[in-house]
């Protein structure tokens, strides 16, 4: 069974334009927008692996009632919607099977839990998509949010340790704070999750919280802001004396927390 004998196809016999396109109906086209805004393939849009992007089956295609024209620009915000789903799962996926961070697996959680709520919000009988642009009005502020998502993993996905990427994280959301939508609320939301690794582990350190893990122990391997490494110094006698010692990793340094302030947080643990 080919694609065009698996379509329920219809002419277009005024030929007043849009001669080249092939007309789907609009339970077709509107399952398959669903789908595509989704990021799941479906008759007319599949996932092209070589582009990373979505692609649509046939050359032209419009549906009953809509202009190529139209049919074009709803066809765009679920284009964007998928692929930034897509990209978005890729992301969670890496850090799921490539990164033990802590932080890191947080913010997967974190646009894992996004992503999985929109899904469910999102799950719209076949039998009731019949209007084309009540689905795009239903998706525009879905594609905001997975715009600025997108976005945010672009800020923060490619720091090199956790403290760095909280800190991109924290200064990306401090310029959307001028928000007035539900979407600072979860960026909000996202950086409390994001944020728990580093501040347990600053409990942990000042002793307000039990240590998790492996101790850290002078002499072991550092962890977070602290390093565990030789320090020298010089006796009574002027003699040179390496002894483990716990020190504080500047680099390792949310760039929100002063330096007065982290300094303490140290010398207090």
């Amino acid at each position: 069974l080919s694609l065009h004998d698996a379509l329920p196809i219809y002419t277009n016999p005024l030929q007043i334009d849009n001669q080249d396109a092939i007309v789907v109906s609009g339970s077709t086209y509107a399952s398959s927008l669903l789908a595509l805004g989704l990021g799941r393939n479906s008759v007319l849009f599949t996932w092209n692996e070589e582009t990373s992007a979505f692609e649509c089956t046939l050359k032209s295609v419009r549906t009953s009632g809509c202009s190529t024209e139209l049919t074009h620009d709803v066809t765009a915000l679920f284009l964007q919607c998928g692929n930034i789903t897509k990209a978005l799962r890729s992301f969670t996926d890496k850090a799921y099977l490539k990164h033990r961070s802590p932080g890191r697996i947080a913010l997967a959680d974190a646009i894992a839990t996004v992503l999985s709520t929109l899904q469910s919000h999102l799950n719209i009988p076949a039998s009731s998509l019949q209007s084309i642009l009540k689905l795009q009005s239903l998706f525009q502020p879905v594609s905001r949010l997975l715009t600025i998502f997108h976005e945010l993993i672009l800020a923060a996905g490619s720091a090199q340790n956790d403290e760095v990427m909280l800190s991109h994280l924290f200064h990306f959301i401090e310029q959307t704070e001028h928000r007035t939508d539900s979407t600072q609320t979860i960026l909000l939301e996202v950086l409390s999750r994001v944020s728990r690794p580093f501040l347990d582990f600053a409990g942990e350190w000042i002793g307000i919280q039990r240590e998790t893990g492996m101790p850290l122990v002078k002499g072991s391997v550092g962890k977070s802001f602290v390093k565990a490494e030789e320090r020298l110094w010089i006796d009574e006698q002027g003699m040179e004396i390496r002894t483990p010692d716990f020190i504080l990793d500047e680099e390792r340094v949310p760039s929100f927390m002063p330096e007065e302030d982290m300094q303490i947080l140290f010398e207090a643990g």
